[in-house]
Parts: structure tokens; sequence; C-alpha cells
């Protein structure tokens, strides 16, 4: 559970969700989301629709790239940092724009 949250984070998440009454389901195929809800198949494969007015996608962070590319050859100096170079701890990713911006 918390798979993608940083290891120093994921047990004071955690511990935040349930102790906020947050129903917690893991091993869930996500068929569909609709004005009701979310219906998900759960790992012993009963079908459930949970019922809410807002659903928040926390989907893996992964890099993007895009406007590095877009501008290399085009301005004298560009560097890929934080997040574009890696997903990573937003605290690392900060750190490295720092330390980039120090260096230059």
């Amino acid at each position: 559970m918390g798979s993608g949250i940083p290891e120093i984070n994921r047990k004071k998440v955690l511990f935040w969700l349930a102790k906020k009454g947050a129903h917690l389901l893991s091993g869930v195929v996500y068929e569909e989301i609709s004005e009701k809800g979310i219906t998900v198949i759960t790992k012993e494969g009963e079908r459930q629709t949970l019922e809410a007015d807002t659903i928040l996608l926390a989907i893996p962070p992964s890099s993007n790239t895009d406007l590095f590319e877009a501008l290399k050859g085009k301005v004298p100096e560009v560097h890929l940092i934080g997040d574009a170079r890696e997903s990573q701890d937003i605290r690392l990713a900060i750190d490295d724009g720092f330390s980039t911006a120090y260096s230059l």
C-alpha cells in the first residue's frame, strides 16, 4: 500500500488516511468512473461501486523532457533538472534546481 510515496513519508501518510477514516483497498482493478463514483473489481473478483463526488487519480510520476528537447539547440544553454530528468522526491528536485542554478 502506498507504493510511489517516498519511504520517509509513507507511514505518516497511511496513518493520517486511516485516522481520517479513509477506506483503503489494495489489489483492485479500476473499471469505471461515473456520476455515482468509481467502480472497482476487488482482488477477490467482487465488483464494487464506491460512491464519491470527487476522485483524485494518483498515478506514478514520470519524467517529461518535452520542453528540454524543444529548447535544446535553440538557446545558448539548457539544463535538464528535477523531475524532468528523473522522477523523484520533491525535496531532491528542488535541491537539483538549486545546485544547477548555483553552478551557473
